[in-house]
């Protein structure tokens, strides 16, 4: 879950899954169609289970939906709320650019310091630089700063930079 939440694209925090979960339709127990009590469902109990079934799926599709929904408004009040910088209550295409170079800044910073900062400080330290050339010497792919597939000398440069970067 660490890595999904490092790797969204928007700042509104994340719903209690357990919380969610509990509103989710639950199914029925299979057994409560067992009416003449033998342990055994018959072929019409099965149809009623079935149909029962259908039902739960159909419930719980509606539930994600309104989910969906309901979170996808949030997050549109959310962006509203945060970089509406004229006021008028909606975002125009120059607000929703600033906001989404923003927002994926701050998801590269995340994801950065969950994979280089190894001790969880917030920062990268000198031994946590010396690990990553190491990484980068022996080319590894734990060393490929930029997400493209190669290690190579941009990824040394993108980390030289984000390292002095940081203490200033």
């Amino acid at each position: 879950m660490d890595f999904m939440e490092a790797m969204r694209v928007d700042n509104l925090p994340s719903p209690d899954l357990k919380e969610m979960m509990a509103e989710m339709p639950q199914p029925s127990d299979p057994m409560t169609f067992d009416i003449d009590g033998d342990g055994q469902l018959a072929a019409d109990e099965q149809a009623a289970q079935m149909e029962s079934m259908q039902a739960y799926q159909e419930a719980v599709a509606q539930w994600g939906a309104e989910v969906t929904a309901l979170r996808l408004k949030a997050q549109f009040e959310n962006s509203v709320a945060q970089s509406d910088a004229n006021s008028d209550g909606r975002m125009d295409a120059d607000e929703w650019d600033t906001r989404i170079d923003r927002l994926t800044y701050e998801r590269e910073e995340r994801l950065f310091l969950r994979s280089y900062d190894l001790d969880g400080s917030g920062k990268i330290e000198g031994s946590e630089l010396n690990r990553y050339v190491e990484w980068y010497q022996t080319g590894s792919q734990r060393a490929d700063v930029n997400y493209d597939g190669a290690v190579d000398a941009r990824d040394l440069e993108t980390m030289a930079i984000r390292y002095q970067q940081q203490w200033r």
